[in-house]
C-alpha cells in the first residue's frame, strides 16, 4: 500500500519535471494522478506555466532561425491560445520579424548568385513588408537574373546533356533575354541545343 503510494508520488514528480521542461503532453496524466492522490494543483500549475514558457521559447528560437517559420508560428500561436504567456504576442511578433529578415537575407544571397530565380517575388514581398524596397535591392535582383540567364545560355549551348530546356523554362529565359538584351545569344544557344539534340 505505502510502496504503491510512493511509486505514484514519484511518477507524479517525474511528470511535473517533464512538464516543467516543456513536455506538455504529460499535463493530463499528471492532473489525473494529482486528483487521485488528493494533491493540490499549485505545483502542477507552476510547472505548466514554466513548461509552456520554455516550449514557447524553443518555438521562438526556431522562428528566429528563419527555417520552418510558418510551422513554428502555428505551434507558438496554439500555445498562446492554450496558456497564458506573459508578453507572448509581442515576443512572437519580434521573433517572426527576425526570422523573416534572416530568410530575406538568405533569399537575396541565393538570388544574387543566380541560383533560384523563382525567389524574386518572395524577396519583393518581404522587402515591401518591412519597407526595405529600393534601387539597391532591385539592382541585386537584376544582377541575379542576369547571372541566371547567362549561366543557362552557356548550359543550353552545351546541349541536352547539360540542360533539358523545358518549354516553361524557355519561355522564362526568353522574357529575361528580352529584358536584358540577350535575345540573339539565347536564340543562337537554342539553335545549337536543337542541332545537338538532333
Amino acid at each position: 500500500m505505502i510502496e504503491e503510494f510512493v511509486e505514484k508520488v514519484e511518477r507524479f514528480l517525474r511528470y511535473v519535471n517533464r512538464i516543467r521542461n516543456g513536455e506538455l503532453g504529460y499535463i493530463k496524466s499528471a492532473a489525473r494522478l494529482a486528483e487521485h492522490l488528493g494533491f493540490g494543483t499549485r505545483e502542477l500549475n507552476e510547472a505548466i506555466k514554466a513548461g509552456a514558457r520554455r516550449r514557447f521559447q524553443r518555438y521562438l528560437k526556431q522562428i528566429r532561425s528563419g527555417e520552418n517559420i510558418e510551422t513554428y508560428t502555428k505551434h507558438a500561436e496554439q500555445l498562446l491560445r492554450e496558456f497564458e504567456i506573459e508578453n507572448g504576442r509581442e515576443l512572437l511578433a519580434q521573433a517572426l520579424k527576425e526570422g523573416e529578415l534572416r530568410r530575406l537575407a538568405h533569399y537575396i544571397l541565393l538570388f544574387y548568385h543566380g541560383e533560384n530565380i523563382h525567389l524574386a517575388e518572395k524577396i519583393r514581398h518581404l522587402a515591401r513588408k518591412y519597407n526595405l524596397e529600393g534601387e539597391e535591392l532591385e539592382s541585386v535582383i537584376q544582377a541575379g537574373e542576369r547571372k541566371f540567364l547567362l549561366r543557362n545560355i552557356k548550359q543550353i549551348r552545351e546541349g541536352p546533356h547539360a540542360h533539358p530546356l523545358l518549354p516553361q523554362e524557355e519561355e522564362m529565359l526568353r522574357k529575361l533575354a528580352r529584358k536584358y538584351g540577350y535575345e540573339e545569344e539565347l536564340d543562337e544557344a537554342i539553335r545549337e541545343w536543337r542541332r545537338k539534340a538532333g
